[in-house]
C-alpha cells in the first residue's frame, strides 16, 4: 500500500506513466489500487458539460496551503497597494457591471445562462480560495472575469485580480483535474514570487498608487491632499502653492504645509523660480 500511496502523494502519476515503468498487467493492477486510494479524497464538481473531480490528497492540500501562504505574504507587503491600484484600473477597463452575486444571478436568469448559474455555486462553496479560482479559470463562458472579481471581492483580495487574469490554463477533456490543478498552483506561486520581487525592487510606489491606495498607506494625510498629488505628479511639470489653494479651496498656509509635506516625504522636489517656489515630481 505504501508504494500505491507514493504514486499519488509524492508524484501524481497517470496510467500512461505507469506503463512506462511497468508492464501492462502490473500497471493495470496497480492503477486499480491507485484509483481506489484516490477515491477517498475525491471532490466532485458538476457545473461543467461533464462532471469533473479533484483529488484533495495530502500532497495537493499541502501545495494549496503553501501557495495560499505565499499569497497572504504578498497581501501583507507594500506591493498590495500597487496591485490594488492596478486592480482598480483593470476593473474600469473590464467594465464589470455586477457588484455582487445576486445581481449577476439575476442577469443570468434573464438571459437563460444556466451554465453560469451553476458556476455561481463556486462562490458559496466551502473550498480553498485557490481551488475556487482554478475552477473558474477552467470554465469557458462570458462572465469568467466577473466571477473572478466576485471571488476576490468576497475575501477582500481584489489586489490579486490582475495576477489571476494573467494565468492561462489548458482546457482538457479529462475528468480528473488534479494534475491541471497542481500545474496551476505551481504557476500561481511563481507569479506571486515574481510580483513580490518586482515590488521589493520598486521605490516609486507613490508614482503609481491611486489616492485611495495611498490613503490606506498614509492615513495621516488627508484625501484632499492625496487627490491633489495624484492629479499633479506628471514628470517635467511644475506645480505651485497657488495651484493647491485653487484646486483644494484652502488658505495659503494649509496649501504650503501640504506641499512641504510632499517634499519631506521625497515625493516632490522644490526649487525657487523668481520670487516663488515650484514643486515637481522626483525623477526615478
Amino acid at each position: 500500500m505504501e508504494l500505491i500511496e507514493r504514486f499519488t502523494e509524492e508524484k501524481y502519476y497517470s496510467l500512461q506513466e505507469l506503463y512506462k515503468e511497468y508492464n501492462a498487467t502490473i500497471a493495470n493492477a496497480m492503477w486499480k489500487e491507485i484509483t481506489a486510494y484516490r477515491k477517498g479524497f475525491q471532490m466532485c464538481f458538476s457545473f461543467f458539460s461533464t462532471s469533473v473531480f479533484i483529488v484533495l490528497c495530502k500532497q495537493v492540500m499541502m501545495k494549496t496551503i503553501l501557495a495560499e501562504e505565499s499569497f497572504m505574504r504578498f497581501l501583507l507587503t507594500a506591493a498590495d497597494d500597487v496591485a490594488l491600484s492596478k486592480s482598480e484600473q483593470l476593473l474600469y477597463e473590464l467594465h464589470l457591471d455586477y457588484e455582487n452575486v445576486e445581481e449577476l444571478r439575476y442577469a443570468c436568469n434573464l438571459l437563460g445562462m444556466d451554465h453560469v448559474l451553476e458556476c455561481l455555486t463556486l462562490l458559496s462553496m466551502e473550498i480553498p480560495f485557490l481551488l475556487r479560482v482554478f475552477l473558474i479559470l477552467q470554465s469557458d463562458f462570458q462572465y469568467k472575469e466577473q466571477l473572478l472579481f466576485l471571488a476576490c471581492n468576497k475575501q477582500h483580495n481584489l489586489s490579486i485580480l490582475p495576477i489571476l487574469l494573467t494565468l492561462s490554463l489548458p482546457m482538457t477533456s479529462k475528468k480528473d483535474k488534479t494534475r491541471d490543478y497542481l500545474t496551476f498552483l505551481a504557476d500561481f506561486d511563481l507569479q506571486i514570487k515574481q510580483a513580490m520581487v518586482s515590488c521589493n525592487h520598486s521605490d516609486s510606489c507613490y508614482c503609481e498608487l491611486s489616492a485611495a491606495a495611498l490613503g490606506q498607506r498614509y492615513p495621516d494625510i488627508s484625501q484632499q491632499a492625496l487627490q491633489f498629488f495624484v492629479a499633479h505628479r506628471k514628470t517635467n511639470h511644475y506645480y505651485t502653492i497657488a495651484q493647491y489653494m485653487e484646486v483644494c479651496d484652502v488658505c495659503y498656509e494649509t496649501a504650503r504645509k501640504s506641499m512641504e509635506r510632499f517634499v519631506a516625504m521625497q515625493w516632490y522636489n522644490k526649487r525657487k523660480m523668481g520670487k516663488k517656489f515650484v514643486y515637481y515630481i522626483r525623477k526615478q
